[in-house]
């Protein structure tokens, strides 16, 4: 560029020459400035020129930063493609959590269990439609925006404020609690209900409240415990002792009568060992009939008498089970009649022999009759006048003997 202006310079003071003397004066002036002004131009512009060594170096400077051009966009291709394959992946991410949240609100729509959503208030959010209905026979718009306690059995209504206000101050999972609540029908329902307070959590800002339906199982524990205590009632007022065993011979049950009979409270006696409670019993028949029974899985009914205690039983032992149901009495009384009656027919039998041994030797003819004439007795002399048997005549009245 220097050169060029430098060509034209020439040419302009050629150019001068021709001009008349005062253009050319004026002229000439106004060349010399410029020619001052240009040379300073020209000694500035060659400070700027770079030297050899120096263009080296910025060529080798603008190699390498090439080279790090090069290596940024190849980066920038690998990040455009691994950028592609997350929006791929984020795309199927999200189909899988749409089809997943689908799936899990059917099986929240369709599960066994009432799932209700409370505000803070005790207001209802939201329940699953199919548990609501087969639980309480109510629609969603029925519930929603109702309160939760409005169905509540009366005699729950404490138990269930206690419960929400001890929700309300602890975050988190509480434990179980039953109450009642009313079905459209009119009927009552019992639930097991655990609360879970979420009302920190964005997503669900709410109390959830899990309620399962256990009315078949209380009506069932209701009618158990009705008939247990039928049970004992029975137990209690027959004229029997009882007592039930389990399979490790430790007492289960006594009845009143037992405490009675064994001279023994109850208390005493429950979940112990009968062998060590009455160790005499041990080496007697008692061991061995109730041995057998459970065993054999056969009822057993003996009499025995328990020298501990002074006292004649009659047993009677049923197994199961669970162990062995032992149904018995005090028959000391009884068998102290059934001595003493054996003692007197002893006697009489003893008498008996005696006299009839006297009867049959006297040589006198010996006969007795009942009130109807019939003959009961006759001696040895009256059958040989006779010259029949016992047999043939006892029985028999005197017409018919002849």
């Amino acid at each position: 560029m220097i050169q060029k202006v430098l060509k034209h310079w020439e040419e302009l003071q050629r150019n001068i020459e021709q001009l008349p003397p005062e253009q050319k004066a004026i002229l000439s002036s106004n060349i010399n400035h410029l020619s001052a002004s240009l040379q300073e131009l020209a000694s500035e512009f060659q400070s700027l020129l770079l030297t050899t060594e120096d263009r080296y170096y910025l060529e080798k400077i603008n190699h390498k930063l090439g080279l790090k051009v090069s290596q940024q966009n190849a980066k920038i291709g690998n990040l455009e493609q691994e950028l592609e394959r997350s929006q791929l992946l984020y795309k199927r991410v999200t189909q899988a959590l749409t089809k997943g949240e689908s799936r899990l609100k059917t099986l929240l729509e369709n599960s066994s269990e009432l799932i209700t959503i409370i505000e803070a208030d005790g207001q209802i959010r939201d329940q699953n439609s199919v548990a609501l209905e087969r639980i309480l026979g109510y629609k969603p718009d029925q519930r929603i925006g109702a309160f939760h306690s409005d169905l509540l059995h009366p005699d729950d209504v404490p138990a269930w404020q206690a419960y929400f206000a001890r929700l309300l101050k602890q975050p988190g999972i509480a434990p179980p609690i039953e109450y009642r609540k009313r079905r459209a029908n009119g009927d009552w329902v019992y639930l097991e209900v655990i609360g879970n307070n979420l009302l920190h959590d964005s997503s669900i800002n709410g109390i959830v409240i899990n309620s399962r339906d256990i009315t078949e199982r209380k009506l069932s524990a209701a009618a158990l415990e009705k008939s247990q205590q039928q049970m004992f009632n029975i137990l209690e007022n027959i004229a029997y002792g009882f007592f039930a065993l389990d399979r490790h011979w430790q007492f289960t049950y006594v009845n009143a009568r037992a405490e009675k009979c064994l001279h023994r409270k109850r208390q005493e006696l429950l979940g112990n060992n009968i062998w060590e409670q009455f160790p005499g019993s041990a080496k007697t028949i008692f061991f061995n009939n109730y041995h057998e029974a459970v065993s054999r899985n056969v009822a057993v009914k003996f009499e025995e008498y328990y020298e501990p205690l002074n006292t004649w039983f009659e047993i009677d032992a049923h197994p199961s089970e669970e162990g062995l149901s032992v149904f018995f009495q005090d028959i000391t009384d009884r068998k102290i009649s059934e001595n003493a009656l054996e003692k007197i027919y002893s006697q009489l039998e003893q008498q008996t022999k005696l006299l009839d041994t006297v009867l049959s030797t006297t040589p006198d003819r010996l006969l007795m009759l009942d009130r109807s004439g019939r003959l009961t007795y006759i001696n040895r002399a009256g059958l040989e006048l006779t010259l029949l048997s016992n047999t043939c005549i006892l029985g028999k009245t005197l017409e018919k003997i002849g």
